[in-house]
């Protein structure tokens, strides 16, 4: 997944620049907020197994 922090900060930036109210907008930014997360933790797990297999793959006679 390349570009996860671009679309981390768009989905933050598009949150933050709602002008309208509605009934359950907290737990729907708060629900947003935590999937950016989980998509940055998981691009930055892909990789390191990334590295890792391209490690191994080098080291192997």
């Amino acid at each position: 997944m390349r570009g996860t922090d671009a679309v981390a900060a768009t989905a933050l930036e598009v949150a933050q620049a709602q002008q309208t109210g509605l009934p359950g907008k907290d737990i729907a930014g708060q629900i947003v907020a935590d999937r950016a997360a989980q998509l940055v933790a998981l691009d930055d797990r892909l990789k390191r197994i990334d590295k890792q297999i391209r490690e191994t793959f080098r080291s192997h006679p």
